[in-house]
């Protein structure tokens, strides 16, 4: 009882239980707390503290899809584009073979605290996948998954996923998106690999 006291009665413990649940894993993407930032808050929020949930959104602006046209590409392009994120997230670049069912986390995008525009440039592919169509999806994704992904590395300290720091990175895929991705205010556009290699 005196745990109870001193998390403030039990209405603290009501306010510390969904807190601790959503930290776990057992919460929904809403629920994530905005004070378990580990970096600047300006990286995570996009300049918005407190954003109603029908004012987020993340957009392609570059390169430029028109209707259900493929945007050729070369092997190392930048993508750029305008966000609104849910404090406590960070914008995710992941993609896939068209025809396959494997993302492969392309890294974090760099967004602007002030004015939510986000790019990264990043390899899609191998050099001989030239003609191959890809699917290339930008998502929000808890802090917490973020820094996880970040901070993974193999046996020999080399990370897992790219950190847009041009050290070498042993590629993370998975047949599903990073978890608790918020995909109802994420974007995608189909692109082309043009003969264009070379990053």
């Amino acid at each position: 009882m005196g745990a109870v006291a001193a998390l403030g009665g039990f209405g603290g413990l009501a306010v510390l239980v969904p807190v601790l649940t959503g930290m776990l894993g057992g919460g929904q993407p809403d629920a994530t707390p905005s004070g378990s930032a580990t970096r600047a808050s300006s990286e995570v929020s996009s300049g918005v503290s407190s954003a109603r949930r029908e004012d987020l959104f993340v957009t392609f602006e570059q390169p430029a899809a028109r209707g259900d046209a493929q945007v050729e590409i070369g092997l190392c392009p930048e993508f750029r584009g305008r966000s609104r994120l849910a404090d406590g997230y960070r914008l995710w670049l992941v993609g896939r073979v068209a025809t396959e069912d494997a993302y492969t986390l392309f890294g974090e995008a760099k967004v602007s605290a002030t004015t939510g525009t986000w790019n990264l440039k990043t390899q899609v592919g191998a050099e001989e996948q030239t003609g191959a169509v890809f699917e290339i999806f930008a998502v929000p994704v808890p802090v917490r998954v973020s820094d996880y992904l970040l901070d993974a590395t193999d046996y020999q300290g080399r990370h897992l996923a790219p950190h847009g720091d041009g050290t070498s990175m042993l590629g993370l895929r998975n047949t599903a998106l990073p978890p608790d991705a918020d995909t109802r205010h994420g974007d995608s556009i189909t692109v082309r690999r043009s003969e264009v290699n070379g990053c």
